[in-house]
Protein backbone atom coordinates (compact mmCIF):
# COMPACT_ATOMS: atom_id res chain seq x y z
CA UNK A 1 0.00 0.00 0.00
CA UNK A 2 1.16 2.99 -1.28
CA UNK A 3 1.69 4.99 2.32
CA UNK A 4 2.18 8.38 1.45
CA UNK A 5 -1.11 9.02 -0.92
CA UNK A 6 -3.05 7.70 2.15
CA UNK A 7 -0.94 10.01 4.24
CA UNK A 8 -2.06 13.47 2.27
CA UNK A 9 -5.28 12.07 1.87
CA UNK A 10 -6.10 11.81 5.53
CA UNK A 11 -3.92 15.03 6.55
CA UNK A 12 -6.14 17.24 4.20
CA UNK A 13 -9.12 16.01 5.71
CA UNK A 14 -8.12 15.85 9.28
CA UNK A 15 -9.25 18.75 10.44
CA UNK A 16 -30.83 22.56 8.68
CA UNK A 17 -31.89 21.93 5.62
CA UNK A 18 -31.06 25.00 3.19
CA UNK A 19 -34.11 27.15 2.53
CA UNK A 20 -31.96 29.46 0.80
CA UNK A 21 -27.86 30.12 0.13
CA UNK A 22 -25.54 32.09 -1.37
CA UNK A 23 -22.61 31.11 -4.11
CA UNK A 24 -19.30 32.41 -2.99
CA UNK A 25 -15.90 31.94 -4.06
CA UNK A 26 -13.89 29.13 -2.42
CA UNK A 27 -10.28 30.32 -1.46
CA UNK A 28 -9.20 27.17 -4.03
CA UNK A 29 -10.63 29.09 -7.26
CA UNK A 30 -13.71 27.03 -6.99
CA UNK A 31 -17.40 28.23 -6.26
CA UNK A 32 -20.08 26.76 -3.94
CA UNK A 33 -23.50 27.66 -2.77
CA UNK A 34 -22.95 28.17 0.87
CA UNK A 35 -26.15 27.11 3.15
CA UNK A 36 -28.03 29.65 5.37
CA UNK A 37 -26.50 30.46 8.31
CA UNK A 38 -23.41 29.93 8.01
CA UNK A 39 -19.93 31.99 7.57
CA UNK A 40 -16.91 31.09 5.90
CA UNK A 41 -13.18 31.08 7.66
CA UNK A 42 -10.99 31.25 5.03
CA UNK A 43 -7.12 30.78 4.54
CA UNK A 44 -6.61 29.20 7.27
CA UNK A 45 -3.58 27.07 7.15
CA UNK A 46 -2.51 23.49 9.01
CA UNK A 47 0.37 24.89 10.17
CA UNK A 48 -1.00 27.50 12.01
CA UNK A 49 -3.96 25.25 13.31
CA UNK A 50 -1.27 23.27 14.95
CA UNK A 51 1.26 26.23 16.53
CA UNK A 52 -2.53 27.37 17.52
CA UNK A 53 -3.60 24.55 19.17
CA UNK A 54 -0.50 22.98 21.23
CA UNK A 55 -3.10 20.98 23.57
CA UNK A 56 -5.05 19.54 20.64
CA UNK A 57 -5.36 15.61 21.32
CA UNK A 58 -3.58 13.86 18.70
CA UNK A 59 -1.13 11.93 18.09
CA UNK A 60 1.65 14.41 18.01
CA UNK A 61 4.73 11.42 17.21
CA UNK A 62 2.08 9.87 14.78
CA UNK A 63 1.60 13.03 13.08
CA UNK A 64 5.18 13.06 12.66
CA UNK A 65 5.49 10.02 11.20
CA UNK A 66 2.63 10.69 8.53
CA UNK A 67 4.24 14.05 7.80
CA UNK A 68 7.59 12.85 6.52
CA UNK A 69 7.83 13.60 3.07
CA UNK A 70 5.00 15.51 2.77
CA UNK A 71 4.46 19.54 2.26
CA UNK A 72 2.56 20.71 4.80
CA UNK A 73 2.41 24.11 3.96
CA UNK A 74 0.35 23.47 0.78
CA UNK A 75 -2.70 21.88 2.98
CA UNK A 76 -4.90 25.29 3.67
CA UNK A 77 -8.65 24.42 4.84
CA UNK A 78 -11.61 26.58 4.42
CA UNK A 79 -13.99 26.16 7.22
CA UNK A 80 -17.68 26.81 7.45
CA UNK A 81 -18.82 27.04 10.57
CA UNK A 82 -22.79 27.36 11.57
CA UNK A 83 -23.71 30.52 13.00
CA UNK A 84 -27.10 29.20 14.81
CA UNK A 85 -28.50 26.74 16.87
CA UNK A 86 -25.48 24.00 16.89
CA UNK A 87 -21.86 24.14 18.70
CA UNK A 88 -19.30 25.19 15.71
CA UNK A 89 -16.52 23.63 18.10
CA UNK A 90 -17.99 20.15 16.73
CA UNK A 91 -20.47 20.83 13.69
CA UNK A 92 -18.55 22.54 10.96
CA UNK A 93 -18.02 22.02 7.63
CA UNK A 94 -15.03 22.31 5.81
CA UNK A 95 -12.82 21.98 2.40
CA UNK A 96 -9.22 21.15 1.56
CA UNK A 97 -7.60 20.66 -1.61
CA UNK A 98 -3.90 19.38 -2.02
CA UNK A 99 -2.03 18.19 -5.27
CA UNK A 100 -2.50 14.58 -6.19
CA UNK A 101 -4.32 12.37 -8.37
CA UNK A 102 -7.62 11.07 -7.73
CA UNK A 103 -6.76 8.12 -9.94
CA UNK A 104 -4.45 6.51 -7.18
CA UNK A 105 -7.74 5.35 -5.36
CA UNK A 106 -8.41 3.28 -8.66
CA UNK A 107 -5.40 1.45 -8.40
CA UNK A 108 -6.60 -0.50 -4.85
CA UNK A 109 -8.73 -2.88 -4.24
CA UNK A 110 -11.53 -1.32 -2.49
CA UNK A 111 -11.53 -3.24 0.53
CA UNK A 112 -7.78 -2.32 0.77
CA UNK A 113 -8.74 1.60 0.06
CA UNK A 114 -11.45 1.22 2.74
CA UNK A 115 -9.64 -0.08 5.68
CA UNK A 116 -5.89 1.92 4.78
CA UNK A 117 -8.47 4.90 5.48
CA UNK A 118 -9.67 3.70 8.99
CA UNK A 119 -6.37 2.70 9.96
CA UNK A 120 -4.96 6.16 9.33
CA UNK A 121 -7.87 7.54 11.25
CA UNK A 122 -7.64 5.69 14.08
CA UNK A 123 -3.66 6.41 14.50
CA UNK A 124 -4.43 9.65 13.79
CA UNK A 125 -7.17 9.79 16.91
CA UNK A 126 -4.43 8.17 18.90
CA UNK A 127 -6.28 4.68 19.36
CA UNK A 128 -6.20 1.44 18.57
CA UNK A 129 -9.12 1.28 16.08
CA UNK A 130 -12.31 3.23 15.15
CA UNK A 131 -15.80 2.58 13.80
CA UNK A 132 -16.55 3.00 10.08
CA UNK A 133 -20.34 3.29 9.25
CA UNK A 134 -19.30 3.72 5.12
CA UNK A 135 -16.37 3.16 2.67
CA UNK A 136 -18.59 3.72 -0.61
CA UNK A 137 -17.31 3.99 -4.58
CA UNK A 138 -19.24 7.05 -6.41
CA UNK A 139 -22.42 7.88 -3.67
CA UNK A 140 -25.56 8.34 -5.66
CA UNK A 141 -26.42 11.40 -3.95
CA UNK A 142 -23.18 13.12 -5.46
CA UNK A 143 -23.66 14.60 -9.19
CA UNK A 144 -20.44 16.13 -9.74
CA UNK A 145 -18.53 14.57 -12.52
CA UNK A 146 -15.16 13.32 -11.26
CA UNK A 147 -12.70 10.13 -12.22
CA UNK A 148 -13.63 8.34 -8.95
CA UNK A 149 -15.84 9.95 -5.92
CA UNK A 150 -15.60 8.52 -2.47
CA UNK A 151 -17.46 8.51 0.54
CA UNK A 152 -16.30 8.11 3.90
CA UNK A 153 -17.95 8.40 7.48
CA UNK A 154 -15.92 7.24 10.28
CA UNK A 155 -16.31 8.03 14.38
CA UNK A 156 -15.36 11.57 14.89
CA UNK A 157 -12.11 12.38 17.09
CA UNK A 158 -14.49 13.98 20.03
CA UNK A 159 -17.02 11.62 22.27
CA UNK A 160 -20.41 11.19 20.26
CA UNK A 161 -19.29 12.87 17.06
CA UNK A 162 -18.65 11.47 13.25
CA UNK A 163 -16.52 12.77 10.21
CA UNK A 164 -18.12 12.46 6.69
CA UNK A 165 -15.86 12.93 4.22
CA UNK A 166 -16.20 13.39 0.26
CA UNK A 167 -13.24 13.11 -1.93
CA UNK A 168 -13.53 13.99 -5.57
CA UNK A 169 -11.49 15.87 -8.63
CA UNK A 170 -12.63 19.28 -9.08
CA UNK A 171 -9.38 20.39 -11.28
CA UNK A 172 -7.07 18.06 -12.78
CA UNK A 173 -3.97 17.15 -9.94
CA UNK A 174 -5.72 18.14 -7.07
CA UNK A 175 -8.01 15.70 -4.58
CA UNK A 176 -10.59 18.38 -3.22
CA UNK A 177 -12.41 16.71 0.12
CA UNK A 178 -15.63 18.31 1.36
CA UNK A 179 -16.28 17.43 4.91
CA UNK A 180 -18.57 17.60 7.75
CA UNK A 181 -17.70 16.96 11.49
CA UNK A 182 -20.70 16.47 13.40
CA UNK A 183 -22.37 15.68 16.98
CA UNK A 184 -24.64 12.27 16.20
CA UNK A 185 -27.56 14.04 16.99
CA UNK A 186 -27.06 16.37 14.84
CA UNK A 187 -25.68 14.62 11.98
CA UNK A 188 -28.81 13.31 9.96
CA UNK A 189 -29.86 17.66 9.24
CA UNK A 190 -26.33 18.97 8.75
CA UNK A 191 -25.19 15.78 6.12
CA UNK A 192 -28.02 17.50 4.01
CA UNK A 193 -26.09 20.72 3.92
CA UNK A 194 -22.52 18.72 3.18
CA UNK A 195 -24.29 16.99 0.02
CA UNK A 196 -25.96 20.12 -1.15
CA UNK A 197 -22.74 21.94 -0.81
CA UNK A 198 -21.13 19.44 -2.46
CA UNK A 199 -22.84 19.30 -5.23
CA UNK A 200 -23.18 23.14 -6.00
CA UNK A 201 -19.17 23.17 -6.57
CA UNK A 202 -18.52 24.36 -9.63
CA UNK A 203 -15.15 26.08 -11.31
Amino acid sequence: MRKSFFILVVFTTMFAQIVNAKEIRSMFGFYLDLPKNYKPLQNLNLNELFKNNPGAKFNKEFLDEMMVGTAKGDMDIEYFFPTKKYNPEFNNLYITNAKSNIREFMTFEFKVLCDGMRDLFAGLWNRSTIKQYKCVKNPKEITQKSPIIIKLVHEGPFKKTKLFNYYLEMNNGFITTVSLGCEIKNCRVLEKDLIKMTNSLKN
